[in-house]
């Protein structure tokens, strides 16, 4: 088991309170979003707009739209590939969850051999 599942409900209940909510891509996730939007600016926001839960092999999963009229895609991506403002009133749960994610799964590749990816799904 990856997640605390008392702790992802409660996080999930506040995160979809506190809709919608704005966070920056990973290098990895900006990577990847810059191959499908190439006028895509690695200081752009996301804004997310729905929170879904994927069980332990994808945890917290974010829908998110790149804040702009120029941009059609929408993203959905573990909440561990977006940073979130210091500031925010849930950085500190959702900073403590990605570190317990994040842990687990590094555990959980190295017993199995395998490597971290960036996994993402793009809408148009």
């Amino acid at each position: 088991m990856i997640d605390n599942q008392r702790q992802v409900e409660r996080l999930i209940a506040q995160l979809e309170a506190s809709l919608p909510l704005y966070a920056a891509p990973t290098s990895d996730l900006a990577g990847y979003i810059k191959n499908q939007c190439p006028q895509f600016e690695r200081s752009q926001r996301c804004r997310i707009t729905e929170i879904h839960y994927a069980g332990d092999p994808g945890g917290i999963m974010c829908r998110f739209d790149l804040d702009s009229a120029d941009f059609e895609h929408e993203f959905v991506v573990s909440i561990t590939h977006l940073t979130f403002p210091r500031r925010h009133p849930l950085a500190r749960a959702i900073t403590a969850y990605q570190k317990h994610r994040l842990k687990r799964i590094r555990v959980a590749d190295t017993l199995s051999g395998g490597s971290p990816r960036v996994v993402a799904l793009t809408f148009s």
